[in-house]
């Protein structure tokens, strides 16, 4: 088996992010999306990882926070609670809308 330190040297590491309570910049919800095909953010408020959704994922995580009646995601974003990235399963979800100012 080889030495941990080592086998860092040569394939290199990976620091997870620092988990806490992260705020979610509202700055960052207004900016127009990057990705083709995207409909909205989603922020893990446990990490601070931001990303931008397909409508299949947004509709997942709208079922999850409770959300019966479709949305429009231009005007929303999505907080989660964790995330693949910091390694925390969601347990909440919540959607919020884009702040005008």
């Amino acid at each position: 088996m080889q030495d941990s330190h080592v086998e860092k040297d040569v394939f290199g590491g990976v620091n997870r992010p620092e988990q806490g309570t992260f705020v979610m910049d509202p700055g960052l919800a207004k900016e127009p999306l990057c990705y083709q095909g995207t409909v909205t953010r989603c922020f893990c408020l446990n990490c601070g990882y931001s990303t931008e959704l397909l409508p299949e994922a947004a509709e997942h995580l709208r079922e999850a926070a409770g959300i019966a009646d479709p949305i429009n995601w231009a005007d929303c974003y999505i907080e989660v609670d964790g995330c693949i990235i910091c390694q925390k399963k969601h347990t909440k979800v919540s959607v919020h809308n884009i702040p005008i100012s």
